[in-house]
């Protein structure tokens, strides 16, 4: 049986001690993608920021191939995570990072992720910019497998 809570502890405590961590799938081989995303959403629930966005990754067909997926992943975007523009990231917080340019959508209405096409995408951006995303893993050497990308 998977620990939700103590691999979501186990992150945390990654984080908070700055030392990266074993992937999860180590200690859980067994975990589901509902559980990963269910371990994210206790951790992001824990933190004292807002949710302000959400984000897609593995988008690239080459990442997914690597980590044998046919599908991107997401996570939540909070407001202790925005870097305005001329803002500096404070990197001693960070414990292997890397950067990534992105394109970033900001909506004017909410997505129903039941039903995401992209005509639905189309009608509720409000407009589009470019973005850096600073993608840092609690997951030591970046050994992880596509269970492991919803908790970097």
């Amino acid at each position: 049986m998977v620990d939700i809570d103590g691999l979501a502890k186990m992150l945390w405590d990654a984080q908070q001690e700055g030392k990266p961590c074993p992937p999860l799938t180590q200690d859980a081989p067994d975990l589901s993608v509902p559980q990963a995303y269910a371990i994210q959403a206790y951790n992001l629930e824990r933190r004292d920021s807002p949710l302000i966005g959400r984000k897609i990754g593995l988008t690239s067909k080459a990442l997914q191939d690597w980590l044998e997926v046919d599908q991107p992943d997401f996570g939540g975007l909070l407001a202790e995570m925005e870097v305005p523009f001329g803002g500096v990231v404070e990197t001693s917080q960070l414990l292997q990072p890397r950067a990534e340019a992105e394109i970033a959508f900001v909506l004017s209405d909410d997505l129903d992720f039941h039903v995401v096409t992209a005509a639905n995408v189309i009608s509720a951006t409000e407009y589009i910019l470019p973005a850096i995303e600073i993608i840092d893993s609690r997951i030591a050497d970046w050994k992880i497998s596509y269970e492991d990308t919803m908790n970097l």
